[in-house]
């Protein structure tokens, strides 16, 4: 028998000995308590508010001036882009980075730096 084997049958010793000390009524009373630690937790868990959705709401902003469609060149590939102004791009992207920080985004994801 190895020092572990040894060390095992004697916690199982002493547990034993632990329960045999325990009275009858201690452990019902025992069982009882958690019964209601348990029951009362799960009362007071499916009472608590769940989480709604966020109350923000995007709004898209009002351009100044239309957006051009324009032909241009991405990695040496032809693709169509878009120009706009400087202000209705901000505008557009402080909105956008607003609705994913309102929606929980982290400020790394929703790039808010």
């Amino acid at each position: 028998m190895n020092t572990w084997d040894g060390r095992i049958s004697r916690m199982r010793r002493a547990w034993r000995l632990l329960l045999r000390w325990r009275s009858w009524p201690e452990k019902r009373a025992t069982g009882r308590l958690a019964r209601w630690l348990i029951l009362s937790l799960l009362l007071v868990s499916a009472c608590a508010p769940a989480l709604g959705p966020s109350p923000y709401r995007v709004t898209p902003p009002q351009l100044k001036s239309y957006p051009l469609r324009v032909e241009c060149k991405v990695d040496g590939r032809p693709a169509e882009c878009v120009m706009l102004l400087m202000e209705d791009f901000r505008a557009i992207v402080i909105e956008l980075k607003a609705a994913c920080l309102a929606l929980n985004g982290s400020e790394d994801a929703c790039q808010a730096h």
